[in-house]
């Protein structure tokens, strides 16, 4: 069975992560006053330990999919929007 991994946190704006296999998505939200901009980076976690070096253009498919199942994933405690800002 392959499951997906998710968590999130309130610093720095807000952040997001889901890990699908060996791919590792981040969400990242850059709030100055009554704005918000979203950014996203993928690691591949396996050969990438140390996060340095941002994926997503080279798996843009993989990144879709990934941000379609965070986006679905908080519930009504959530600390971050639940969909696209």
């Amino acid at each position: 069975i392959k499951r997906s991994l998710y968590w999130e946190f309130g610093e720095k704006g807000g952040k997001q992560a889901l890990l699908k296999g060996n791919k590792k998505l981040v969400r990242l939200m850059n709030r100055k006053g009554k704005s918000t901009n979203e950014v996203f980076e993928l690691y591949d976690v396996v050969k990438d330990p140390t996060e340095s070096n941002n994926i997503i253009d080279q798996y843009p498919e993989m990144a879709e999919s990934m941000k379609e199942q965070m986006y679905s994933i908080p519930d009504e405690n959530t600390i971050m929007p639940k969909t696209k800002s």
